[in-house]
């Protein structure tokens, strides 16, 4: 979440969709039917893969369920971010891996970190949001994830 009432989510995950079911982690669950897409959105090359899903009100924030920061600097090869599963990942050096149409992606070394796609990863140390998951595991690397970074002034202009 960026704000009480904004979820950063994969366009990948939010695209078609009508309707959200949300739950958070300490209970609270909305029904959300509106969303927003990047307008530059390509889901073959996955380029600008980023979407918000706007809830119908509000989150109460607790210690289990707050906004998230979301990272306005790039992460940087070395530096730690968590995966979905509360692994620590590093990022890798290894950027031949990447799409060449799409540069605003990032890398986990090693196959122990898999992240399913459109989970969101916060640096280690802060919880700052630097990326979402937008290509699962592939052999020798862990995941790729979209940097949030690069679409920080979209996200604060589109937060409710």
């Amino acid at each position: 979440m960026t704000a009480d009432s904004t979820i950063l989510a994969a366009a990948h995950c939010v695209e078609g969709g009508a309707s959200f079911e949300v739950e958070t982690a300490d209970g609270q669950s909305f029904t959300a039917t509106e969303s927003l897409l990047h307008p530059d959105w390509n889901p073959f090359t996955l380029e600008h893969n980023l979407g918000l899903i706007y809830l119908p009100e509000p989150m109460v924030a607790s210690d289990d369920a707050y906004p998230s920061s979301v990272a306005q600097t790039e992460p940087a090869v070395g530096d730690n971010v968590i995966s979905s599963d509360g692994k620590v990942c590093t990022v890798a050096a290894d950027e031949s891996v990447l799409p060449e149409e799409n540069p605003n992606l990032f890398c986990m070394a090693g196959d122990a970190c898999e992240n399913p796609t459109g989970s969101v990863m916060p640096e280690s140390n802060t919880d700052e949001v630097t990326g979402i998951v937008t290509i699962g595991s592939i052999i020798g690397i862990g995941a790729c994830a979209t940097s949030m970074p690069v679409y920080y002034d979209w996200i604060m202009a589109n937060s409710r």
